[in-house]
């Protein structure tokens, strides 16, 4: 409460002078320019990440941009020639692809991934192209030891 005296009064009737209140008011300012200079400081280290973050969005869409066409088509190109010389990635052709979306392996690597997985008894056979693009599987030689008297004759035609 304010007297006639200009002295007020705190909850437990001691005398407060204007002296005291100044003082209270001069630590509030300094607390309040502590704050204020804080909030400057913290609101330039925000501002200058946000542009940092913002030239690197634009340097990596400019790197996006530079992305040259041809490369991507010479890139399906090999995709497809690998499918067309190889019969047996073709034969798997739609599990490959599924690999590579799930993995981005090469379709090589989606290849022996998935016959390893799920065909081991291909892991044995190796194909390759024979006559007119028509694989023929490779048989392991035997010894002639081994051979029937029929596959050591000679077939005439």
């Amino acid at each position: 409460m304010l007297d006639e005296n200009n002295v007020i009064e705190d909850e437990n009737n001691n005398d407060v002078t204007p002296e005291s209140n100044e003082d209270e008011e001069d630590e509030r300012d300094e607390l309040l320019a502590a704050a204020e200079a804080r909030a400057e400081k913290y609101e330039s280290r925000f501002k200058k990440t946000a542009k940092e973050l913002n030239d690197l969005k634009k340097s990596q869409s400019s790197k996006q941009e530079a992305w040259d066409v041809s490369e991507q088509v010479s890139k399906q190109v090999q995709e497809e020639m690998y499918y067309a010389t190889n019969p047996t990635a073709k034969e798997f052709k739609a599990e490959i692809k599924e690999i590579q979306t799930k993995t981005w392996m090469t379709p090589e690597d989606a290849l022996t991934f998935y016959i390893a997985k799920n065909k081991p008894e291909l892991i044995g056979k190796q194909s390759s192209l024979w006559v007119d693009w028509v694989s023929k599987s490779i048989e392991p030689e035997k010894k002639v030891s081994e051979m029937t008297y029929e596959e050591l004759r000679p077939t005439k035609k």
